[in-house]
């Protein structure tokens, strides 16, 4: 595989781990990824012949860094409810007792 379809592989795969949540293997993908974005931009590759590419891998930078930001804040909102959630069965359990207690003669 030549090494801007390497690349271009590469940005499809940490996307789609980004989309399922598999963040250390997005992670791990975007490293090889920057080694051979690193390697090509280093390369004797003519830098015209390159521009297109690095213009759409640009525009797909962007659009990755959109996705990891909406899950991101998809995430914190998902842990804002499971704590809230949490906080109201704290709160409830901590009245069970009282209410289920016998009532005492005065």
């Amino acid at each position: 595989m030549n090494p801007v379809a390497a690349v271009i592989d590469l940005t499809e795969r940490v996307e789609a781990a980004i989309e399922a949540g598999d963040w250390s293997g997005a992670h791990e993908l975007e490293r090889d990824r920057r080694r051979l974005l690193e390697e090509l931009a280093a390369s004797s590759t003519p830098r015209s012949d390159l521009a297109q590419t690095f213009a759409a891998l640009k525009e797909r930078n962007h659009r990755l860094v959109g996705l990891v930001e909406h899950m991101k804040r998809r995430v914190l909102r998902e842990a804002a409810l499971a704590r809230s959630a949490h906080a109201g069965v704290a709160a409830y359990s901590a009245e069970q007792p009282a209410s289920n207690a016998p009532e005492t003669a005065a």
